[in-house]
């Protein structure tokens, strides 16, 4: 026979045990908080993850919960310059997110991009303008293709492709990024000058010293109105 008082009284137990272990979590999460304000990221990094270890071993913590531990701790990491364990830490959020979220929401195109930078940071350009792509992708899919941010990434895979050797991508991202900035910020703006800069170097390491005459002859234009 069932002894339901047993049950009920194991379940209240239980219950009384996930409380009190979710308001430790949240307290070493205020804690944690309250050092990386101060900018002690090595003690934040400890309490954040106490915290996490806690909701990880609560079954009723939702995903999002974890998730937002693990992304705590990939930023302190970055905060450290621990490349290693940040890129860790932001690939697990990666997973989470693919589960809750849809894979074209900008709360993935984030983590791509925080992954593509550290990758950059590395030196790792190939990786780093993988992630950064997928970034993109989602940029154009939400933002559209003449949104700011959709420019400054266009830029940025622009100067990865510098990096690997590839100069006439680089030059096709320059150009995809200017034409955005010249209908948004103007042809008179210091941004526009420098993204004018951008593209007259690349046509001098293509060799094309007439166009790079040409864009450098902008950039001052702009530039010496400031």
């Amino acid at each position: 026979m069932i002894d339901f008082r047993g049950l009920l009284i194991f379940l209240i137990m239980i219950t009384v045990s996930y409380g009190e272990q979710l308001d430790k979590a949240n307290e070493l999460n205020s804690k944690a908080v309250e050092f990386y304000q101060r900018t002690d990221y090595i003690n934040a990094l400890k309490y954040f993850k106490e915290s996490l270890k806690i909701d990880e071993q609560t079954l009723t913590k939702e995903p999002i919960d974890i998730l937002r531990g693990y992304n705590n701790i990939a930023v302190i990491y970055q905060k450290i310059e621990d490349d290693i364990n940040a890129l860790k830490y932001f690939k697990k959020c990666l997973k989470i997110y693919k589960n809750i979220f849809s894979k074209e929401s900008l709360y993935i195109s984030r983590i791509y991009n925080n992954i593509s930078e550290i990758y950059q940071k590395r030196g790792d350009y190939l990786n780093a303008l993988k992630y950064k792509k997928k970034y993109l992708f989602i940029l154009e899919k939400i933002l559209g293709k003449n949104h700011i941010d959709t420019s400054v990434a266009y830029n940025n895979i622009a100067l990865l492709y510098d990096n690997l050797g590839n100069y006439h991508k680089a030059l096709e991202y320059n150009k995809k990024s200017i034409s955005i900035k010249e209908k948004i910020l103007g042809k008179n703006h210091i941004d526009t000058a420098i993204s004018y800069n951008n593209i007259a170097t690349i046509y001098i390491k293509l060799g094309n010293y007439y166009k790079a005459l040409e864009y450098t002859k902008k950039s001052i234009v702009i530039k010496k109105r400031y």
